[in-house]
């Protein structure tokens, strides 16, 4: 598994159910003169990003670049230069080829067979590997990591709505990376993690979407045809699931190699009748149907966002502000 180092976009997400918190607009402070949402279509752009689908990856790409550049840059200055991270790189919606995977599918199925290697079954609670920080002495750990994160253990509290916050850092060169784009860490959490809540919903809806349904029974028939009559592609990887729970030892060869086969099978069908596309379809649609005030809230995070994207775009080509001094 591919370890991303601590101030990629996964850290520190702590992303937790806390009771009903309303979804606050976002403050607009980017170009004059943009539309409110209406009663109409979303702009495109709105779609995008509620949808992390059409332009979004790519820019969500030159952001996160940007943010690894410009902490790079601050911890430098405080004498610390880690290897650059591996390039961000988005999922695409689009591409119905890397959605699937079928060449994964051929090897490990769905991925759900037990690593018989384990010494035990409890998952690791340890935290990702960062080896440039594993390499330093105790006294230099403490100061990257306070370089990075700042002196405070206490971070931002960002409500997402629907019983989800995120808590972000508000010191160190990370959140000042981050404040040289977006303004500010609230900011630049909503922009980055809102999406994903509204898209989760989105994607929930879409899987009773007409269109989406009338493609899913095109699955179902081809998945029957092979001898797998799931009613739907989570159905067929609970059932393999469910089954791993009470297999014997002796048998789990065998339920690897069905396990192998439903998902390829799955694959292949979801190939054939272009199920991605079709649940990406629905999901764009669903956009025009969210309340008007999250609807304005997802336009106001637009111009948000484009004011950060050019700055990114100044960041990677060397003529972008620097970071201030971390906080």
């Amino acid at each position: 598994m591919t370890r991303r180092r601590p101030w990629t976009a996964g850290f520190p997400l702590a992303v937790v159910v806390a009771g009903l918190v309303g979804c606050a607009s976002a403050q607009q402070t980017g170009p004059v003169g943009v539309p409110s949402a209406s009663a109409g279509s979303p702009a495109v752009s709105v779609v995008d990003l509620a949808t992390r689908s059409g332009s979004w990856p790519a820019t969500q790409d030159t952001l996160e670049a940007a943010v690894e550049a410009a902490t790079r840059k601050c911890l430098a200055a405080q004498g610390f230069t880690p290897p650059p991270a591996p390039p961000p790189a988005q999922p695409v919606p689009e591409d119905e080829a890397a959605s699937i995977k079928l060449a994964d599918r051929r090897a490990n199925g769905y991925g759900l067979a037990p690593d018989l290697s384990d010494a035990g079954d409890a998952p690791s609670t340890l935290a990702p590997s960062d080896p440039y920080h594993d390499r330093l002495s105790a006294t230099d750990q403490r100061r990257y990591r306070a370089a990075l994160f700042g002196s405070s253990t206490l971070g931002v509290r960002v409500d997402l709505g629907a019983g989800r916050h995120v808590v972000v850092p508000k010191q160190g060169c990370l959140a000042e990376s981050r404040r040289a784009l977006a303004g500010d860490v609230t900011t630049w959490a909503r922009l980055t993690y809102l999406p994903q809540t509204v898209d989760d919903r989105l994607a929930d809806r879409a899987s009773t979407a007409p269109g989406y349904l009338a493609v899913l029974a095109e699955w179902r028939t081809c998945m029957a045809g092979r001898g797998h009559p799931h009613p739907t592609p989570r159905a067929a990887r609970d059932a393999i699931r469910a089954a791993y729970d009470t297999v014997r030892a002796g048998d789990r060869a065998e339920l690897r190699r069905r396990e192998i086969a439903v998902a390829v099978a799955d694959g292949e069908c979801a190939t054939r009748v272009h199920l991605p596309a079709a649940e990406l379809t629905a999901r764009r649609g669903l956009v025009a149907t969210l309340p008007p005030e999250e609807r304005r809230t997802l336009t106001a995070l637009v111009a948000r966002r484009d004011v950060a994207i050019v700055r990114a775009r100044a960041v990677l080509a060397g003529t972008g502000p620097a970071t201030a001094a971390p906080r």
